[in-house]
């Protein structure tokens, strides 16, 4: 099993030469480059990173990746969007056991392509601006109507506000509840909200900080659970 970044390296075409027909790679990352890689490349990838636009990757990439989406889901892929929307549609995206999305740019109705993610574990991040309370209620509401299996959970770049909650509350059932968090030796309890979905099922969601890189954001995080907890 490898690591492969594909970043025109000579060396890439005559190490797989040298391989099996159909090569368990790692982690497969594909950035920026000139190099499409070769038709006779064929590979079963665990970890797949498009660090570049999805185009791109079509055009160099796409037609070494082998898995079956259904039969062989990626353990997780990451994507840098930087235009169009047209990548969510990609059975290997859709089926990823956990989908970490970057926005570079504001797309159009991005919200209306993520309700359509029934991935186990999404984190999306959006570098260039924040989505409106109104437009994560729109999420909350998608994924009430069509629920998600218990532990399926959704992280965004967001501050979790009480004007939020204020939003929440005038649409749906809010029920006022707590997270556990362990800081060092001590467990803190920080406020958090759970919306009746079904007779045994809750949507949770809570705020929370997540270092990215060298700074910390505000996340806003809802899963799919079975019991709640009472303050």
């Amino acid at each position: 099993m490898v690591d492969i970044q594909h970043r025109n390296k000579g060396w890439l075409a005559t190490f797989l030469k040298k391989n099996a027909s159909i090569l368990l790679v790692n982690k497969l990352e594909v950035s920026e480059s000139d190099a499409v890689m070769p038709d006779w490349i064929r590979t079963e990838v665990q970890n797949l990173r498009i660090i570049c636009d999805f185009s791109m990757f079509e055009r160099i990439a796409r037609h070494v990746v082998v898995n079956d989406p259904e039969e062989k889901p990626l353990d997780s892929v990451l994507v840098s969007a930087y235009s169009g929307l047209d990548w969510i549609q990609y059975p290997l995206v859709r089926t990823a056991r956990h989908l970490d999305i970057q926005f570079h740019y504001k797309p159009q109705n991005s919200t209306d392509s993520l309700v359509d993610l029934f991935n186990p574990s999404i984190f999306v991040r959006f570098t260039t601006h924040q989505i409106t309370n109104r437009d994560f209620a729109f999420l909350v509401h998608h994924w009430l109507i069509r629920p998600r299996n218990h532990g399926t959970s959704l992280c965004i770049t967001k501050r979790f506000t009480r004007r939020l909650i204020r939003i929440l509350e005038m649409r749906h059932i809010v029920l006022h509840g707590y997270n556990e968090v362990t800081h060092g030796r001590e467990v803190v309890r920080r406020p958090c909200i759970f919306i009746p979905v079904t007779d045994d099922s809750y949507l949770k969601i809570w705020g929370y900080r997540h270092r990215l890189g060298s700074n910390k954001k505000r996340i806003t995080a809802m899963q799919m659970i079975k019991d709640v907890v009472y303050p």
